[in-house]
């Protein structure tokens, strides 16, 4: 479970923690001067904080209401669509989480190129 959140360098040496890189950011929406609600604060890591949590139907076992289920998905899908349009990638496990540019992103996008240990790297070649 910690693998998910948190890097582990012995697990693959040859990659840079994303933020490390300088490919990653984690941020959220903010509209006249408050913070829109997201379905659960930054870096908080229950279930909840899965990207696509909110995309399933409403779920009142959860104590959360409709009217704040609907927000919470509206908010998501706008930070993500934004992101996504500039051309970040999500890591799934954290809506606030957002790539460019890292290896993560590299893998997903399919991309030539890669930040490494704060060195360009174009074509696999560190510059």
């Amino acid at each position: 479970m910690t693998d998910r959140y948190v890097f582990n360098p012995f697990r693959d040496s040859a990659r840079v923690p994303a933020h490390n890189s300088g490919g990653a950011v984690d941020l959220t929406l903010i509209e006249d001067g408050r913070f829109l609600d997201m379905g659960g604060e930054l870096d908080e890591m229950p279930i909840l904080a899965q990207t696509s949590f909110f995309d399933r139907s409403f779920d009142p076992e959860l104590g959360i209401s409709a009217i704040r289920w609907a927000q919470v998905q509206k908010n998501r899908i706008l930070l993500l669509s934004v992101m996504e349009k500039v051309g970040f990638t999500n890591y799934e496990e954290e809506w606030w989480h957002f790539d460019y540019g890292s290896v993560f992103w590299k893998e997903k996008t399919g991309s030539g190129f890669a930040y490494a240990s704060g060195e360009a790297a174009v074509n696999g070649l560190i510059l």
